[in-house]
């Protein structure tokens, strides 16, 4: 790439792409201050924003929405940290809540509502969390739900909340299609499967749902699930032996491209276009 270079510092998680896929970003530090590292990748050039704020800021991402990126800062060690929302080409970072939010974390964004995410978070005295959509752009706030002891709550690419979490006294997971009071169970996983099974999307038309779920012994799969179904219902897109999906990426409800790591890591692509990338 012309003109790239090691940035000076280490690298502090891993590279980020903006939606447009014209630039990348990172966080540099080590012996350093920390600098927000911004890189045009089709000229390599390369600018370096030095953080402006007090505290240490643990990662950086490019939001859904073109030039606006999302960092969290823990601002005293104690784990209560904020999220930011910054423009690099302006200068600009600012918190996404109010000044007495804390433990705030981005749960849900979607290429559909490319302004707008979801976050987690506390705000003042409040024990329970409570989840609010919030436009980048104008910083405007919805609460949307609060916490209620969910174990997890999962939004689909229109932002909604649509599947809730619980845990029953033999710990087995509890997946709810809708509110656990008004809902139905959609999904039981007993305690054995439950550090294998794991959410991992819904599809655009929001009919849908991928999880990934046990096979066999040593196995995992790639299911899909209408969410008018159930587990007898899943369709397997794609089986890994002895070994795990690390990303999965799709095109509306089709597999485009699946990363596997089992002995070594591989890509399996689905379609032509992400067989010939």
């Amino acid at each position: 790439m012309p003109g790239l270079r090691q940035p000076a510092g280490e690298l502090n998680g891993r590279p980020s792409l903006d939606a447009t896929g014209e630039y990348a970003g990172w966080l540099s530090s080590g012996n350093h201050p920390t600098e927000l590292v911004v890189v045009e990748l089709a000229t390599g050039r390369t600018d370096r924003h030095r953080v402006p704020l007090a505290g240490r800021c643990r990662s950086f991402h490019w939001s859904k929405s073109p030039g606006v990126g999302l960092a969290v800062v823990d601002a005293d060690g104690a784990e209560d940290c904020q999220l930011y929302r910054v423009r690099p080409g302006e200068g600009r970072w600012q918190p996404v809540a109010g000044p007495h939010a804390r433990q705030v974390r981005v749960v849900a964004q979607s290429e559909l509502r490319p302004r707008e995410i979801v976050v987690s978070l506390l705000d003042g005295t409040a024990e329970q969390a409570e989840y609010r959509r919030i436009d980048l752009v104008t910083g405007a706030g919805q609460t949307l739900l609060r916490d209620r002891g969910f174990a997890a709550v999962y939004f689909d690419h229109q932002l909604r909340p649509r599947l809730f979490e619980t845990v029953d006294e033999l710990g087995s997971r509890l997946i709810f299609d809708g509110d656990p009071d008004h809902g139905r169970l959609f999904l039981r996983i007993e305690h054995r499967d439950g550090m294998c099974v794991r959410f991992v999307d819904f599809t655009a038309d929001g009919r849908s749902v991928h999880f990934v779920m046990p096979d066999g012994e040593q196995g995992v799969r790639l299911v899909r699930l209408p969410l008018t179904g159930g587990p007898a219902a899943a369709a397997t897109l794609c089986r890994a032996d002895k070994a795990d999906f690390t990303e999965l990426f799709f095109d509306g409800a089709d597999l485009q491209l699946a990363q596997v790591e089992g002995e070594r890591t591989e890509c399996r692509p689905f379609d032509a276009a992400a067989a010939a990338v």
